[in-house]
This record gives C-alpha cells, structure tokens and sequence, in this order.
C-alpha cells in the first residue's frame, strides 16, 4: 500500500522547505573605496570609505549579517589612477569574536578576503580593523580602517 501525501504531511513538509531555505548563507560583500592618490593614514575617514551616506565615518560603517554569512572585504581605486588596492588582514579589536580568529590575512596573490561567521548571538557585535596597501610612486602605503559587524537576530 502506497502511504498517501494529504494536505496535512503537504503543509509540513511546504515549512520544512521554506523554514530551511530562508536561513541560508548570505554573501556581503564590503567593497572599500580608496582615493590612493590624497589618502594617508590621518585622512582616511575624508579620502576612503564603504559607500555609506554622508555623516557616517568609517569607525561607526556597520554590517548587519547572520552567523553563517560570508563577509568578503575588496578594495578598489577610486583616484581614477587604477592603482590595485590590496586587504591585507582583518583584525579583531574588540566584542565578540565572530570569526573564530583574531587575525584573518590573504592568502596568496589575492587582493581580498573572505570569511564565514562562526560564532555570536543576537544583537552582538566585533569591532575589527581592516590594514590594506596599494602602491603609489613606486612605494607601498599601508593604511588601516576600523568598521565593526553586527549579528542579526
């Protein structure tokens, strides 16, 4: 005898489905906007930046994410002079260690990170430091920026 699917098993299993599929991983990807030909490390909040409206400094840029979210930082030029903009390393300053390390670095050749939310609850949050370089005039700047992530409910 063939068990039957009647409205009933039909409902659970539709919220099964849709209650599995609505906490899935989200990427964000932070994209940091230098201007390597005026920043230096006194003028980084004037000269580089998140895309956030005006009035909110880099040091209060939020992400908003789930545990289980990738966070992917990038950087691009934003001097007109395309010079590559490199984040070197993430670092834990303070909160909660969402990350799961202290320190996150590159690997290899590439210009950006990414790293999945192992850890936090509700409403808290890390304040972390983002270090990347570019090259200009034949020198390599490095430069740090400070923006913090917050774990949703």
């Amino acid at each position: 005898m063939k068990p039957k699917l009647n409205l009933k098993n039909f409902v659970f299993l539709c919220f099964i489905f849709l209650g599995t599929t609505s906490i899935a991983q989200t990427t964000h990807i932070v994209t940091l906007k230098v201007n390597t030909e005026l920043i230096t490390q006194r003028l980084t909040n004037r000269h580089a930046n998140f895309g956030q409206p005006r009035g909110i400094s880099n040091k209060n840029f939020t992400i908003y994410a789930y545990k289980g979210d990738i966070i992917e930082w990038e950087a691009v030029d934003s001097s007109g002079k395309g010079r590559a903009v490199t984040i070197e390393e993430i670092n834990y300053e303070s909160g909660t260690e969402l990350f799961g390390n202290k320190k996150i670095k590159r690997k290899g050749r590439e210009k950006k990170i990414k790293r999945k939310i192992k850890k936090g609850k509700r409403d808290q949050s890390e304040k972390y430091s983002i270090v990347f370089s570019f090259v200009k005039d034949g020198e390599t700047k490095t430069i740090k920026i400070d923006p913090k992530i917050v774990i949703k409910k």
